[in-house]
């Protein structure tokens, strides 16, 4: 083998060999983007969760029981009831006017 095929080879696999890891570097740095993507979808789905619950806990701490209880994803608990009058509360009446007024 002459001088001059022998370094044509030798040019030939080394532009095959950097072609390569060229090839494998571009992968690989898809492949981080492709995780920080991923991560970045997660922690909105995080912030989305935790700001249903919250809302959900604006609205009433029932409606938050119910939907904690339905999201499979959430752990409940614990769960406690509070009395819906507080023992010695004293209940306001609506002033409701009889029907012999009205008439």
């Amino acid at each position: 083998m002459s001088v001059t095929r022998w370094l044509a080879s030798l040019g030939l696999m080394t532009a095959l060999g950097m072609l390569v890891v060229a090839q494998q570097t571009a992968i690989r740095l898809q492949a981080y983007a492709v995780g920080r993507h991923d991560a970045r979808l997660q922690r909105l789905r995080n912030d989305a969760v935790w700001t249903t619950a919250q809302v959900a806990g604006l609205q009433s701490p029932l409606r938050l029981a119910a939907v904690m209880h339905h999201d499979a994803r959430a752990k409940f608990v614990a769960w406690s009831e509070l009395p819906a009058v507080p023992r010695g509360a004293r209940l306001a009446h609506a002033y409701e006017p009889s029907s012999e007024v009205l008439r």
